[in-house]
């Protein structure tokens, strides 16, 4: 509810409706927020704890649904309400242009989310390009096309081209498709985030460590620091993990988009 109070007065344009803001809602979003701050401290019932961390704790509960090997949920927190609170936060900095709350949040919930492993981390790593599936031109028809040459966009990354040469890729949002698209914004922004998601090829990074990696988790950042491969600290994302216990081996299997150029 906070953050659609925050959307009312700093929008989202290009992702999110804007709807016309008032000066009633920029006081009432001020208000809101500095309420937040003053109910703070390590104590309930404050909102946020002394770090400006929102209190976010499940309750007590025995799952089932995984038995015989159950899970028993006890004093266990949750990142969920943080994750909600870190919008607010956004919507606060874009306001008062101070990005602390922010930034304490963004931190608290990424600070471990990064790991770094170093030459003597590591057991054995390849490293490859994968082009498959890169599109660095997409062309959208929409609406109707047919009689209007008008309903069409068309992004493309001239970067991405450069590099790796023209690779297209049509969308057909016309009338008679299965996904029909009528407002030329936001037949743009389908076009833009298409191409944002696959203008790159992907690099990808299999690397074998000892336990210490059995506590990644799928998402996570792994920073790479590796001589032989040029590597210092290059951060990929984690996509797969398999543990060997016998072996006391770990594999990875990290990706990250290519730079163009490189």
């Amino acid at each position: 509810m906070a953050h659609a109070f925050g959307l009312a007065v700093t929008g989202r344009p290009g992702q999110a409706y804007s709807f016309p803001a008032s000066e009633h809602d920029d006081t009432h979003f001020r208000n809101m927020v500095q309420q937040f701050f003053t109910m703070s401290g390590d104590h309930k019932p404050n909102v946020l704890n002394a770090d400006g961390i929102p209190f976010a704790c499940v309750e007590d509960a025995d799952i089932w649904d995984y038995a015989p090997n159950y899970i028993m949920a006890r004093e266990m927190g949750s990142l969920e309400g943080v994750v909600l609170m870190l919008e607010v936060a956004l919507d606060w900095a874009r306001v008062s242009g101070n990005w602390g709350w922010y930034e304490t949040l963004k931190g608290f919930i990424l600070a471990d989310h990064r790991t770094t492993l170093g030459p003597h981390q590591i057991s054995r790593l390849t490293f490859s390009r994968s082009a498959a599936g890169v599109r660095n031109l997409i062309r959208l028809r929409f609406a109707d096309f047919d009689r209007n040459p008008a309903s069409y966009v068309e992004e493309r990354d001239e970067a991405a081209i450069r590099a790796w040469g023209e690779q297209v890729l049509d969308v057909d949002c016309r009338y008679g498709s299965p996904v029909i698209v009528e407002d030329p914004d936001t037949a743009r922004l389908i076009a833009q985030r298409l191409l944002k998601r696959l203008a790159l090829p992907w690099e990808m990074v299999h690397l074998v460590t000892w336990l210490e990696g059995a506590r990644l988790e799928v998402g996570d950042t792994v920073a790479i620091t590796s001589d032989f491969h040029g590597f210092q600290g290059e951060e990929f994302t984690l996509f797969g993990k398999s543990v060997d216990l016998k072996r006391h081996r770990v594999e990875l299997q990290l990706a990250r988009p290519a730079k163009p150029g490189s």
